[in-house]
């Protein structure tokens, strides 16, 4: 490979690294799944140890469908979504408990007050939006 090539090749790595990196600082700033959802609603909540509830594809799932067809329907209707939060495991830590995230933009009060309801959901809460630290 030519010397001339070499440097072109050399050129266009660097540039790709920097328009890559400013590209994230941009669009990754502080969260990463679409995330703020124009700064909406988001609401954190666990579920029972053994519910037989899950999440895929962005709604929760369960054998006996009913059990989770109201809350589908109100995610839905939102425009929601809703995702597992990955925690690292601590050695210590017996059962994991897993967290799962949903992200809407409308008011969630009533999806808030439907989920509080579920026999498989152990506690939810409506998670306070953040302070800009740069908006004093």
């Amino acid at each position: 490979m030519s010397r001339q090539v070499r440097l072109v090749l050399i050129a266009f790595t660097v540039l790709l690294c920097l328009w890559t990196g400013k590209f994230l600082a941009q669009n990754n700033a502080t969260m990463p799944l679409q995330e703020s959802k124009d700064q909406g609603n988001e609401i954190i909540l666990v579920l029972k140890p053994h519910s037989g509830v899950s999440v895929k594809e962005g709604a929760f799932h369960s054998a006996d469908k009913a059990q989770t067809e109201l809350v589908n329907r109100q995610l839905k209707d939102s425009e929601a979504t809703v995702r597992k939060i990955s925690i690292p495991a601590q050695e210590q830590s017996s059962a994991a408990t897993e967290y799962y995230q949903i992200l809407l933009s409308g008011d969630p009060a009533k999806l808030l007050e439907n989920l509080k309801k579920q026999e498989w959901i152990e506690s939810v809460y409506l998670k306070p939006k953040s302070e800009d630290p740069g908006g004093f």
